[in-house]
């Protein structure tokens, strides 16, 4: 790939203190180029297009890692994006979970599991808009242990019974 196209460390230089920049064109560098303040590269031919900015991605890395150097990766991610060139900021799982958006749009949703309280999980991928799917915590061990033993197994109820008098003792 033909630079800039990595990833650039952001603060406070975290381990997950990157925005992930990818320029698939000479318009998007153009736009890039004007966002970090580097138009004097326009004009160089070393930086002309996309096969030239490879030959000197050492340069224009450092350009773009000056400049993500000033702001931390969610700010770079939407100047970026705003200015039109695919950018992505990178998250730790925390951040994740706890990205409000994600919770708003329902990506992940809180639920009340009976064995461990207020967990976050998951929620359904599919959005439609007359069939909302309800998300729930899920089963607890062994919850649908005589449901498997009767309908999956066949088994009759004194099976189910002597299965579940064995999982109360212990074996």
């Amino acid at each position: 790939m033909e630079p800039p196209s990595d990833i650039y460390p952001c603060p406070p230089f975290g381990p997950s203190d990157y925005v992930h920049i990818h320029c698939g064109s000479d318009r998007q560098w153009e736009r890039l180029a004007k966002l970090i303040g580097r138009e004097d590269m326009l004009a160089d031919e070393r930086f002309a297009t996309m096969a030239s900015r490879g030959e000197h991605k050492a340069e224009v890395d450092e350009a773009v890692r000056a400049w993500t150097a000033t702001t931390d990766k969610l700010a770079a991610m939407r100047a970026i994006g705003a200015a039109g060139v695919p950018a992505g900021a990178l998250r730790s799982t925390t951040e994740v979970l706890n990205d409000e958006d994600m919770r708003a749009r329902g990506v992940f949703v809180t639920v009340d599991d009976p064995g461990r309280g207020q967990v976050t999980i998951p929620g359904y991928p599919v959005k439609m808009s007359r069939s909302p799917a309800r998300v729930v915590a899920p089963p607890q061990p062994g919850q649908h242990t005589a449901e498997v033993i009767r309908d999956w197994l066949g088994q009759d109820a004194a099976a189910v019974a002597r299965s579940l008098g064995l999982r109360e003792e212990g074996q």
